[in-house]
């Protein structure tokens, strides 16, 4: 029995272990998304990255709802979900793996959802509303304040309790506040995006609509097409050109960009229908107009919008650190230790260490209870103790022996 017991506590360590080491991981993946869409990775190296997010989402959902399970069972759900604070398990796990890191996965693994209808273009849908919300990928980060609950980084447990308390609360502040900027609109990132959008509609429309343009365009051939359109639209000036592909009708008339680049860049296929051509990518941007469909890179707005989440994350990251090497040995020695002489002071008594009060913290309630314990109850426990010891001799002291 007490084998199979100390193997069960191995088993435990090695899983607390396992999930600590899969909490730092999934941080970096995390900082490394954003990196790569600043830096213009190629899809490669963040298809390994989405992999790499979706395993460790899966994790931490079979994570979460084994632990739900078993203490459901022990009648401790409630105890696990508010006390030890599940709640961020829960929303570190499977809204990721639904939202974010499972649907884009799909895709990877079947692109051809976004060819036909009915299912297919639902999906679509959904998948914009996702994309709409990839801030839900900040929430790897509240895994971070597990941490806290699993290094002791005192001795105390009220210090690291507090501690871990302290840091939910500034985190779940950053990340909501973030949030909501983003779902208002605020920072203008969204409303330049529909801008850009709009006006390369506002182009095209009004070349269509032109009594001029408009019969003269559709009477031409693709090739006419691609040099009419070509002198405003095309873009090789632009480090990144926003309008991505122009068609007619199915066919690619016009593109800013080489076929080495959509290769390395995005899921292309020269094979496949123009809507296939964008699947999975965040920058880009499909809208049809008549005879035309029109494919938009936006990454340069992305670009921005990962600047500020990447900057977001890194605030986090900070203030946890400051936390947890600053904040906490303040706590430590203005809170912690200070209770803990007073602790010994009524537990032992021989103990009659004075509490060091510090003057300039002499107003803080904890340093006026000290002050009370320095003033009034050693000096009585010093009496009594000095009582306690002529009872026990009779009376007689040294000098008495001496004397002899």
């Amino acid at each position: 029995m007490e084998k199979r017991n100390k193997q069960a506590n191995n088993l435990g360590v090695f899983l607390e272990n396992f999930i600590i080491i899969a909490i730092i991981l999934v941080l970096i993946v995390t900082i490394l998304d954003e990196i790569a869409i600043i830096n213009g990775w190629s899809i490669q190296s963040r298809n390994y990255l989405l992999i790499a997010g979706f395993i460790f989402d899966l994790i931490f959902t079979i994570e979460f709802t084994t632990r739900i399970i078993l203490t459901s069972r022990a009648g401790e759900a409630k105890h696990y979900l508010v006390h030890e604070r599940g709640w961020i398990d829960f929303f570190a796990s499977i809204p990721l793996l639904l939202l974010n890191s499972g649907p884009e996965m799909i895709l990877f693994l079947n692109p051809d959802l976004f060819e036909g209808g009915g299912g297919s273009l639902a999906f679509f849908g959904a998948l914009k509303v996702v994309k709409a919300i990839r801030v839900t990928r900040i929430l790897r980060l509240l895994r971070m304040v597990k941490i806290l609950g699993k290094i002791q980084n005192t001795e105390s447990p009220m210090a690291n309790r507090h501690l871990s308390v302290i840091s939910t609360t500034v985190v779940i502040s950053i990340i909501t506040t973030f949030a909501l900027s983003l779902a208002l609109g605020m920072g203008g990132l969204g409303k330049l995006e529909e801008e850009r959008i709009n006006s390369y509609k506002q182009q095209l429309r009004t070349i269509l609509v032109d009594e001029t343009f408009g019969e003269k365009l559709h009477s031409m051939t693709d090739a006419e097409v691609k040099d009419f359109l070509g002198v405003i639209f095309f873009q090789p000036q632009a480090e990144t050109p926003e309008l991505m592909h122009l068609y007619r009708d199915g066919k690619l008339i016009l593109s800013n960009y080489s076929m080495e680049e959509l290769r390395k860049f995005y899921f292309y296929d020269e094979n496949r229908s123009n809507i296939t051509d964008r699947y999975r990518d965040h920058n880009l941007h499909h809208f049809k107009m008549g005879e035309f469909n029109v494919i938009l890179n936006l990454a340069s707005i992305h670009i921005e919008k990962s600047k500020i989440q990447l900057l977001i994350f890194l605030l986090i990251i900070a203030v946890i650190l400051t936390l947890l090497f600053v904040y906490s040995r303040h706590f430590v020695q203005n809170i912690t230790d200070v209770i803990h002489v007073m602790k010994l002071g009524f537990q032992d008594d021989q103990y009659l260490l004075e509490v060091k009060v510090k003057t300039e913290f002499d107003d803080d309630e904890i340093f006026e209870l000290a002050d009370q314990y320095n003033q009034k109850f050693l000096p009585e426990k010093a009496r009594k103790t000095h009582e306690t010891k002529e009872d026990h001799t009779g009376g007689l002291t040294m000098d008495d022996f001496l004397n002899h």
